[in-house]
């Protein structure tokens, strides 16, 4: 039942960060947490985003905005043994409920309200980067901050999807290590992981075939909805762990 429950999830994960990019552990470390435990659900979070930043980089690695990634890179590193030593020693729900309104309230906006602005100052990739490797070491959801700066930056759908692998997969490689040496990486977790792979590799293919599917014009749109929800699932996994 585990086994099954875990390989459901995961493959909706996956077609969901082929078609927009990124989502998967939003979709899946609050289902996983409640039925595997959080030290269990993050590091089998962590070898999937892993895996799948590596497949979805090496089929659109042409359409990489480099001088985004390169700027980005250093401080997501720097930020991600901040998050591991959250996950350790913190508690999670704290920063669904966070990260969950924020996510709401950025999403909402962007879908109701003016036009929001270009984003060309250096300075946010500091914050952005800092705070993405944070959100990584901890519960894998170090996605939001840099699809928002990639929306404000007007990245096309192709380049936002290839950019946001560019820097998950530095960023799945720190996360996935540290969770290897924190003794994360149990027999339990990599037999989920095993299981998984099947499923993972089909979600790429049917949602790249989906994405392809979504005109330009819409993408967008369909992102902040999704940011939405996945802010509600946060608030809603939070407030139930309380």
């Amino acid at each position: 039942m585990s086994v099954a429950l875990v390989v459901s999830v995961l493959l909706v994960a996956a077609l969901v960060r082929s078609v927009f990019g990124f989502g998967d552990a939003l979709v899946a470390m609050p289902i996983l947490t409640i039925a595997l435990g959080i030290k269990t659900a993050a590091p089998l979070v962590g070898l999937m985003s892993l895996t799948l930043a590596t497949v979805m980089l090496v089929i659109s690695r042409r359409s990489v905005d480099l001088k985004a990634t390169k700027q980005l890179f250093p401080w997501i590193a720097l930020g991600i043994p901040i998050g591991i030593f959250v996950l350790i020693n913190a508690p999670q729900e704290p920063v669904n409920l966070a990260l969950g309104l924020a996510l709401i309230a950025y999403g909402s906006y962007a879908l109701t309200g003016p036009r929001l602005p270009l984003l060309h100052s250096p300075f946010w990739v500091v914050p952005v980067g800092l705070l993405s490797g944070a959100l990584g070491g901890a519960f894998n959801t170090n996605g939001p901050p840099v699809v928002v700066y990639g929306s404000l930056e007007r990245w096309s759908p192709e380049v936002f999807r290839a950019t946001l692998q560019a820097n998950f997969l530095v960023a799945a490689v720190f996360i996935a290590a540290g969770h290897g040496l924190s003794g994360l990486w149990t027999e339990r977790v990599l037999g989920f992981y095993a299981a998984s792979l099947p499923a993972l590799l089909a979600g790429v293919w049917v949602g790249r075939a989906l994405g392809r599917r979504i005109p330009a014009e819409r993408f967008t749109s369909y992102l902040m909805a999704l940011i939405v929800a996945l802010g509600v699932m946060l608030i809603a996994g939070g407030l139930g762990a309380w």
